[in-house]
């Protein structure tokens, strides 16, 4: 666990994602963004994969991730396009990887078809930082373990409780993730 007393701004902003991803983004609304990875130096810059080589070339020598969501904000596409999905981000240049779980398949206690997902995405990712995405909101505090569990058997990098697409986190759903992830 960080010790916020113990740590100065950059280091802050290293446990922090930035991200454009409202619908409506612009090449004007990615510079802006990118300025802004220079200014702070965040941990990753996630945006739609379009602009993912503008990333890479304009975040070259900046400590940091560049990262696509896959399957954002739903998470109900079929496997094979989420995996296709992360192989061309990867391909593209991105070295982080957020997926969003597939919530309906999960609260269905299709444990197996979730975990095989999951499998896939992070060998697909090819090492690349991967993130998957809970969105807790919808879950049940047995649902979120089981989310986790399936997260670590996976190898998954970190978990993301929301996509911040809908109604975000509690603090109790928070510490449920958190003691299911220890």
């Amino acid at each position: 666990m960080v010790d916020l007393s113990k740590i100065d701004k950059a280091g802050f902003a290293k446990l922090l994602d930035f991200n454009v991803l409202k619908k409506e983004a612009t090449e004007a609304d990615i510079r802006e963004g990118i300025e802004l990875m220079w200014k702070y130096k965040f941990a990753c810059f996630y945006t739609g994969s379009t602009w993912t080589p503008l990333l890479v070339k304009e975040l070259k020598g900046l400590d940091c991730e560049i990262g696509v969501p896959i399957d954002f904000p739903f998470g109900t596409s079929d496997t094979k396009t989420k995996i296709e999905a992360t192989k061309h981000a990867i391909k593209l240049g991105a070295t982080a990887v957020d997926m969003v779980f597939n919530i309906g398949a999960l609260r269905d206690h299709r444990y197996d078809f979730v975990l095989n997902e999951m499998k896939e995405h992070v060998k697909a990712a090819e090492g690349a930082v991967t993130k998957p995405i809970l969105e807790v909101h919808f879950l049940t505090d047995d649902e979120i373990r089981a989310a986790c569990d399936i997260l670590i058997e996976a190898g998954a990098t970190y978990a993301k409780s929301s996509s911040g697409q809908s109604e975000g986190p509690t603090l109790e759903q928070i510490l449920v993730m958190r003691k299911a992830l220890e």
